[in-house]
């Protein structure tokens, strides 16, 4: 059996690209290599507006590091992406 999403507010990849202000061909991308995901719903794909949100709060890229005399220090304050 297959899970049941219910109640999950889904964007099509045109409102997805018009919320983070790119292109269509960049969801797409982000879909393809897994940064954002996407749920296939016929012949379409859909972004969870969860997912999108999560995207926005967290983007990919090198994090933020203050310089400082201990900026070689990892420390993980538990936090956890989304």
């Amino acid at each position: 059996m297959e899970p049941r999403m219910e109640n999950v507010d889904l964007l099509s990849i045109s409102q997805a690209a018009q919320r983070l202000q790119i292109s269509r061909q960049r969801v797409h991308q982000l879909v393809a290599n897994g940064q954002l995901r996407a749920i296939k719903l016929g012949r379409y794909l859909y972004i969870p507006v969860s997912d999108l949100e999560c995207y926005l709060a967290h983007p990919p890229g090198k994090p933020y590091a203050p310089r400082s005399s201990d900026a070689g220090n990892s420390i993980d304050n538990g936090q956890e992406r989304c």
